[in-house]
Parts: structure tokens; sequence; C-alpha cells
């Protein structure tokens, strides 16, 4: 009688170690996106307020001064940095 080779085990295949999941990235909102402006030095600013409409009786003065941006307040800044994901 013959004897039998023994069955050969499957060589374990050495699999590449799994890397770790990367951290999900922050969306950028773009609703503030649009709407905010970053400067060099990282200042927020945005656009002032009171100038769509009823325009008719404010002075020229303060309708002007309207057109400049303004600093985002410095309550507002941590929620508008996360939210441009800066």
């Amino acid at each position: 009688a013959r004897l039998r080779a023994k069955p050969r085990l499957k060589q374990l295949r050495r699999q590449p170690p799994r890397r770790p999941r990367p951290v999900p990235k922050i969306k950028t909102r773009k609703g503030f996106a649009k709407r905010i402006r970053v400067t060099k030095t990282g200042k927020l600013m945005r656009a002032s307020a009171w100038k769509s409409h009823l325009l008719e009786h404010k002075s020229k003065k303060r309708k002007r001064n309207y057109e400049n941006e303004q600093p985002v307040s410095k309550a507002d800044r941590k929620e508008v940095r996360r939210a441009l994901g800066i």
C-alpha cells in the first residue's frame, strides 16, 4: 500500500496592515463662504446690514458707510471659522 502524501496546508497569506480610517473632512458651509471674506491677516469681513431697502430716508453719508465691510463680531468668529473650515 502506498503512503499518501500529507495534504499541504495553504500558506497563510499575509494581508497588508490596514490603514486607520481618516477623520472625515468638514464640509464648507457655502452660504457662509459666499458672504464672508478672509483677509490676508486672517480677519473675517462681512457686508454691512441695513442697505437693501428703505433707503430714501437714509442720508447719503449713511448709505455710503454701509458699503464698507465690517469685521465679524468676536462672539460669532468661532462658529464662522468652523463653518468655513478654517
